[in-house]
């Protein structure tokens, strides 16, 4: 049973390590345990050499203590193997998770590489099974209404999650001035139904201010962007895209329940 100290600074300082150092250190570190008392150190001077970085050093240094003190029956090859392999899931945990920032900006500088409008063309374009969009108003989008209809040619299920189309106290446009007669015949539009809103003591009931599109249950983006020109072009608006497939399903799941349960209605 290994320490669970020692497991700790092992994943540690996999997650630290730069790939190009480690083919460099094992070749020291395999030095250590054969070194005779009177060079004990001699070890630290040649990762010295290797490792500018302070706190890389200081991490590495406490590591080989650590395991000539708990575990010096492990193996500097066994070691490598363990490092290698710690790096590389590391490495690949952190592409799955990793979280894009998505902008509308006018006026974008190159520091905002990724805009609101591309990403939602790029997940309608990439979706093979399914596609949901959810927004509170919907209207002037002709790109996406363009690319929906590619994607429903290719046997896309598009599932839309919309404000009311009848409130037009609240929304001067929708899927209805949005979407051709064809188009809407096709998609699969929902909306919360009124009877399952909260009300205040004013009787003002909620609204739906869920703004975001899942492709294929896979990819997600959360954005504070409706599907308008004026949030796809002119607002100031942030979004978070991810391929995390497990919160993707979770969200998707999440609608999945209010359409089972009638919470959200059909359009037609």
């Amino acid at each position: 049973m290994y320490n669970l100290i020692f497991v700790d600074a092992l994943k540690g300082l996999a997650l630290a390590l730069p790939d190009r150092l480690l083919p460099e250190l094992i070749p020291i570190i395999a030095m250590i345990p054969a070194q005779n008392h009177d060079r004990s150190d001699y070890w630290k001077y040649l990762l010295s050499q290797k490792v500018t970085s302070q706190d890389l050093r200081d991490r590495l240094y406490k590591f080989i203590e650590l395991w000539q003190e708990l575990h010096p029956e492990v193996t500097s090859e066994a070691l490598h193997l363990a490092l290698l392999a710690a790096m590389q899931l590391g490495r690949e945990l952190q592409k799955n998770y990793e979280v894009q920032p998505i902008w509308t900006m006018p006026n974008q500088s190159g520091e905002w590489n990724r805009q609101t409008e591309p990403t939602i063309l790029e997940l309608i374009h990439q979706s093979c099974e399914e596609l949901l969009l959810i927004s509170f108003a919907v209207y002037d989008i002709p790109e996406i209404v363009a690319a929906m209809r590619v994607a429903l040619t290719r046997q896309v299920a598009i599932t839309m999650i919309v404000e009311m189309p009848e409130r037009s106290d609240k929304v001067p446009f929708g899927v209805l001035q949005t979407f051709p007669t064809d188009m809407i015949e096709q998609l699969q539009i929902y909306y919360w139904a009124v009877g399952k809103r909260p009300v205040n003591s004013k009787g003002k009931y909620g609204s739906l201010h869920i703004k975001g599109v899942i492709s294929d249950r896979h990819r997600v983006l959360i954005s504070s962007a409706n599907l308008t020109q004026y949030a796809l072009s002119l607002n100031l608006e942030l979004g978070l895209l991810t391929d995390q497939a497990k919160l993707a399903k979770q969200i998707h799941h999440t609608f999945d329940v209010l359409i089972r349960d009638r919470v959200l209605i059909p359009f037609h």
